[in-house]
């Protein structure tokens, strides 16, 4: 999903910073496609405080209008540079995780109607909440948000 949409966006003519894991195996794809910098971080261990200091000097020099992070340890360093930046930040969720590492992020992106509700009963963050429609039924994408503030604006 992260090389999926990172490539969607640079076709359609977005400039994308890709900031990954300096041992993600599909690297060398978005290292190839104009329109995408890669930006490999080196990260020590789960919660390494080097790699998020990276994270955030990368995101600061690129000045990006918006955030989109992957997993816990995405929305953490993400999250935390998207507050101490104030850029508006969204996340995929991919896992049932404490959402304690989703707290810098406005906008959470479930993937499935269980993480919805899972969410829902779990989550005492204001976030919003973005379900997408799936489009390989051929359906109309649908996105709706909460009516809870976010903490940026989009």
């Amino acid at each position: 999903m992260f090389v999926d949409l990172c490539l969607a966006l640079a076709q359609h003519g977005v400039e994308v910073q890709a900031i990954h894991n300096s041992a993600f195996v599909k690297r060398g794809i978005l290292e190839q496609v104009r329109g995408i910098r890669a930006v490999p971080v080196h990260v020590r261990a789960g919660w390494d405080p080097f790699a998020r200091a990276q994270v955030r000097r990368a995101i600061a020099g690129f000045s990006p209008d918006a955030i989109h992070s992957h997993l816990a340890r995405g929305a953490l360093f993400a999250g935390a540079a998207a507050r101490r930046l104030r850029i508006p930040a969204a996340a995929n969720l991919h896992n049932y995780v404490k959402l304690k590492y989703y707290r810098g992020i406005d906008v959470i992106v479930p993937g499935t109607d269980d993480q919805r509700r899972y969410l829902l009963r779990h989550g005492d963050e204001p976030f919003g909440i973005v379900v997408l429609e799936a489009m390989a039924c051929g359906r109309t994408i649908i996105a709706t948000r909460s009516n809870k503030s976010s903490k940026r604006s989009w």
